[in-house]
């Protein structure tokens, strides 16, 4: 199985029970089964070297944490506490305006490769959610980056929240939004980054660390892991870098094929005497973002042999107002296995 549509989610249990399924039927080893109801957790992992370790943990229907290790969980799960935590789990929270929301009629895809052969464990899971099927998405994931050069580690968990400030609602640039593995947005706590990486002996880095935040936040949101190790901070590629200021306007056309899918990349902070340089770490594999203005959300389109599948950053509104979820044209594409 590497594609899931699951149209019976309506609690945090019920959501969190359907990734188990999906993800232990793929090749994910199950470490902690989903246990609670309006307050729980769950655990799953994969892969050697590089291995990815990931836990959720919720205590209301608005909102969960993913939480990344460098062991798999212990049963029962003593979450941010577990061997070699990131100190810095991703949050997932699900709000309209300045409304929280539940799932009481939501929508679940999910996609992974992990019962195919994947190279270098570039094993990945990634879902998508279309909360009260009213047209209003979020995305949450983890799995191993593509990396670009050789170094341990690789594994990565994001999670998604949409600004609740008027704003910023039916802006998707705006900073206080977490989108995929994105450094374009700024915060001051451990909870306003888009994502966490594992960087064992990856080059620059402090010789006991092993997690880096991505953010392109001046100051670095927590300075240590749950063992006192330092974290580093790497910039996340989805809504700026090279790519998507050259693409991200341009509008696909699926009866010609033009479709830019555009990577979404990593890079590390270097320097080279007094001059800061940043270097490319590796992309997220099979997915990618695109503007989706000519594209329907949850439409699937065939590219060059593969078939891709479409959906909104949030919500696709052009002219959203103010405390509206609206991304606008801004869209994100995940590559279908079947």
């Amino acid at each position: 199985m590497a594609y899931l549509n699951d149209k019976t989610i309506t609690t945090m249990r019920s959501l969190f029970d359907a990734i188990d399924t999906f993800l232990t039927g793929a090749g994910w080893t199950q470490d902690e089964a989903p246990n609670g109801t309006t307050a729980g957790d769950a655990g799953w992992s994969i892969g050697s070297p590089g291995e990815c370790f990931v836990q959720v943990g919720w205590d209301s229907e608005d909102h969960f944490d993913i939480y990344q290790t460098t062991a798999a969980g212990t049963s029962p799960l003593d979450l941010g506490n577990e061997t070699g935590d990131s100190g810095h789990p991703s949050v997932v929270h699900f709000h309209n305006g300045a409304t929280d929301l539940d799932l009481s009629n939501a929508e679940l895809w999910g996609f992974t490769n992990a019962d195919v052969a994947a190279t270098n464990d570039e094993f990945y899971a990634y879902f998508v959610l279309e909360y009260n099927r009213d047209g209003r998405y979020c995305h949450f994931g983890f799995g191993h980056l593509t990396k670009y050069s050789t170094w341990d580690g690789g594994a990565f968990s994001y999670g998604w929240d949409w600004s609740i400030t008027s704003s910023a609602e039916g802006q998707p640039w705006a900073s206080g939004h977490r989108v995929l593995l994105d450094g374009n947005h700024t915060g001051s706590s451990p909870t306003t980054h888009g994502g966490t990486l594992s960087i064992r002996n990856m080059d620059g880095q402090p010789a006991s660390g092993n997690w880096a935040i991505v953010t392109n936040s001046v100051s670095v949101p927590g300075t240590a892991d749950d063992d006192g190790n330092s974290v580093m901070k790497v910039e996340g590629y989805t809504r700026h870098g090279p790519w998507p200021s050259a693409l991200l306007h341009l509008r696909g056309n699926p009866n010609n094929a033009f479709i830019p899918i555009i990577p979404v990349e990593l890079a590390a902070h270097g320097s080279t005497g007094s001059t800061t340089v940043r270097y490319m770490l590796g992309k997220m594999p099979d997915v990618g973002v695109c503007n989706i203005g000519n594209i329907q959300p949850k439409e699937q389109i065939t590219l060059g042999g593969d078939t891709w599948m479409f959906f909104p950053w949030g919500a696709k509104l052009l002219n959203p107002g103010t405390d509206i979820m609206g991304s606008r044209n801004a869209g994100v594409a995940y590559l279908v296995l079947v």
